[in-house]
């Protein structure tokens, strides 16, 4: 009998499927996220996601914001510290987009017909962090997420992956949403300040640009 409730029980989840995640990823905040420790440089992060079938963290919305940086913080504080910037870091898919300069989510889609670019802003998060500095950057924990700056009208944008069946898209979404800039932020003192990190500001992780060139950890998504 109890193998039996167990059975019943193992098809109502998998028939259920919502919490779920592929293998290696965990739900946090309703999207589906792979931390990865191994520092790299913002387009190494890219191209470390898309192996997965992921973009890099697209963080839109409060919800998944909060979620995010409540799992950041109880499981990764002090893990990811960069010898460079001194805290904990992440990228994320935010960057700056070239032709209007601002930053946005960027968001890759799968194609095979041709290669497109749309932004998000990345406003919405409104959680840019202090305009503090410590020997020219920041030292404290950061990760990289999809933020880079669009050079064209200087927006901070969301980069942002997505799969399609048609079209293998960059799309670009907006930073905004998230209203997560931490105060001061962004700047660009050394002009090359194009993508968007997640750093350890004490009480909370927050947005903060610099150098793509730079190495931090990453936050994965799916969905």
């Amino acid at each position: 009998m109890a193998d039996y409730k167990m059975f019943i029980l193992l098809v109502a989840l998998s028939i259920s499927g919502g919490d779920t995640c592929p293998n290696e990823f965990l739900n946090v905040g309703g999207r589906c996220v792979k931390v990865v420790l191994t520092q790299s440089t913002w387009e190494d992060a890219v191209n470390e996601c898309d192996k997965l079938k992921a973009n890099l963290a697209i963080i839109d919305t409060q919800p998944f914001l909060t979620g995010l940086t409540t799992y950041l913080s109880s499981n990764f504080k002090g893990k990811c510290v960069s010898s460079t910037l001194g805290t904990d870091g992440f990228w994320t898919a935010g960057l700056k987009r070239k032709t209007d300069l601002v930053f946005n989510w960027k968001i890759y889609r799968l194609s095979k017909f041709l290669d497109e670019i749309v932004y998000r802003n990345l406003k919405e998060a409104n959680n840019w962090a202090p305009g503090k500095c410590i020997s020219g950057y920041l030292e404290t924990d950061g990760f990289w997420t999809a933020g880079l700056l669009r050079r064209t009208d200087r927006v901070f944008n969301w980069k942002i992956y997505r799969l399609s069946k048609f079209l293998d898209e960059i799309v670009y979404k907006n930073l905004k949403e998230a209203n997560n800039w931490a105060p001061g932020e962004p700047n660009n003192p050394g002009s090359d300040e194009d993508c968007v990190e997640l750093r350890n500001y004490g009480p909370k992780y927050q947005f903060n640009n610099i150098p793509c060139s730079l190495k931090n950890c990453l936050i994965c998504q799916m969905a």
